[in-house]
């Protein structure tokens, strides 16, 4: 079972503000297992960002898709093309909360909105129909929750995004700085090795000088990787990142693997142009040698969503790296963002 330390820190933040159309809120509590399937909900609206249906009607999800029926047409989207993303407002509607799924065969290209039709458009089901659309595809094992076999999907931070990582593999949530509307920064680390020992009891600040098992994995010793998160900058968006904006996030990189952990590079980073979670963003790759004369590689995947900066990366000795390329790599793969790029 994976189990999940401490937070260093919570720090919350009274204003809160759109962000690319869409306020996060928390993770859904309906309990896949109570779902029953086919699930039909009427009287709904439907909001596409392309022309699907418009206006409302009804829906129905099943094993074999999300069906859509206003009158008598009907648009049945395969649930292999379906992701439940978030809850919260679309686009220019700041005033009304929707379930905002995302459409596409390779991660979600089209965006569709739905909320309670009833007591024209202001019913109090929005949230419930969102629960249950994400329950029901966490029970099909589809979408964000399609994972190899032995991983599980990560979902503690859920409104901003989710991840595949090792059923047996520790989460430690090194710094947490919350947001009134649910976003959240800060670095959480996924380990082979549980960090959070007995030494330090829970809720306890975490300090990188007096807790040895954070400096086994920062110092490349155990299979591990890391995900960091802060709010996007000047430059920075899911279409990819300024030549500045790249140079200022290397020479942050650079500074920290020096300053910070104490490691010298072993030349300078190379840059490579990627995707991931269905945004452009690029790929770091760097040495850095430790007092001992061993090197670390440190490989990172910076991508932004349009509210959020990623840092996805490893730092890991040369004999520690097999073992953690595999878990890192379905980390990238099954990356989604949740919020409507």
């Amino acid at each position: 079972m994976q189990k999940l330390s401490s937070t260093v820190s919570v720090l919350i933040v009274a204003v809160a503000f759109a962000v690319c159309g869409v306020f996060a809120e928390t993770p859904p509590k309906t309990d896949p297992d109570d779902i029953l399937l086919p699930l039909t909900i009427e009287r709904v609206w439907f909001k596409p960002s392309r022309k699907l249906i418009s206006s409302g009607g009804d829906l129905t999800i099943s094993e074999e898709g999300l069906e859509l029926v206003k009158n008598k047409k009907t648009v049945m989207i395969p649930l292999e093309e379906l992701y439940v993303l978030s809850y919260g407002r679309f686009k220019s509607d700041v005033n009304t909360e929707w379930a905002i799924l995302g459409i596409g065969e390779n991660g979600p290209s089209t965006l569709l909105a739905i909320r309670d039709g009833k007591k024209l458009g202001y019913g109090q089901r929005t949230r419930q129909i969102y629960d249950k659309l994400r329950a029901a595809m966490k029970k099909l094992g589809l979408g964000q929750f399609r994972v190899p076999p032995g991983y599980l999907t990560f979902e503690v931070f859920a409104s901003q995004f989710t991840l595949a990582i090792p059923a047996d593999w520790d989460t430690h949530i090194q710094s947490l700085v919350v947001e009134a509307d649910g976003r959240s920064w800060g670095t959480a680390i996924f380990s082979s090795e549980e960090i959070d020992h007995a030494h330090r009891k829970a809720g306890e600040i975490s300090h990188l000088e007096d807790d040895p098992d954070l400096q086994r994995v920062l110092a490349g010793e155990v299979p591990a990787f890391f995900i960091g998160r802060s709010e996007i900058e000047s430059g920075m968006n899911c279409n990819g990142f300024t030549d500045k904006a790249k140079q200022k996030l290397i020479q942050r990189e650079r500074e920290r693997t020096v300053d910070v952990l104490g490691y010298p590079l072993v030349g300078p980073f190379s840059l490579t142009p990627v995707t991931v979670g269905f945004c452009s963003g690029f790929r770091a790759q760097a040495r850095s040698r430790r007092p001992d004369g061993r090197e670390i590689l440190i490989d990172l995947y910076f991508v932004a969503d349009g509210a959020t900066l990623y840092v996805i990366g490893l730092r890991s000795l040369d004999e520690v790296h097999a073992a953690a390329r595999e878990p890192f790599e379905n980390a990238l793969a099954t990356l989604k963002f949740s919020v409507a790029y």
